[in-house]
Order: structure tokens, then C-alpha cells, then sequence
């Protein structure tokens, strides 16, 4: 197997600490989900957007869960995939 070369290394390990980060943002504040969609409230995602390495450039909280694809990435892979975050 061939070894990845280092920025794939980079991206691999800046991926798993968003994610790292993103459970951390879950565990300890507990957001309530939207009613709707079952999904973050804006102000979460901006918080949580603010952490991550791979964040959308935004100014306030302003969209919705959509317009964040690595927070509704990391979000589909915890609720929909059951990883645990812990």
C-alpha cells in the first residue's frame, strides 16, 4: 500500500480533530435540535464553525445547517452513521 503523502496526512488529521472538535462543542453545551429538521440551531453552527479547521468563511449566524457542508458532514455521520461521539 502506498504511503500517503504528507498534505493528505495533513487533511486526514485536520479532519479528525474538527471532528474531535465538533463532538466536544456537543457534548459539553448539548444543543437542542430544530423542531422542523431535527437539526443546529444557527448560533450553534457559527460556534462550531468558528473551531474547525475546514470552516465556511460567514460573519454571523446567519444560515442554516445546509450551507455548512463539513458541520453537516460530521452531524450526518453521528446521527445517521451512529459514531459516537464520547
Amino acid at each position: 500500500m502506498n504511503k500517503p503523502n504528507n498534505i493528505d496526512e495533513q487533511a486526514i488529521r485536520a479532519t479528525v480533530a474538527d471532528f474531535n472538535l465538533f463532538c466536544n462543542f456537543i457534548n459539553e453545551n448539548k444543543p437542542v435540535l430544530s423542531k422542523r429538521k431535527a437539526q443546529l440551531g444557527k448560533k450553534d453552527l457559527f460556534e462550531i464553525n468558528a473551531l474547525l479547521h475546514f470552516r465556511k468563511d460567514v460573519a454571523a449566524p446567519n444560515y442554516q445547517q445546509e450551507s455548512y457542508p463539513v458541520i453537516n458532514l460530521l452531524f450526518n455521520l453521528v446521527t445517521q452513521k451512529n459514531l459516537t461521539c464520547s
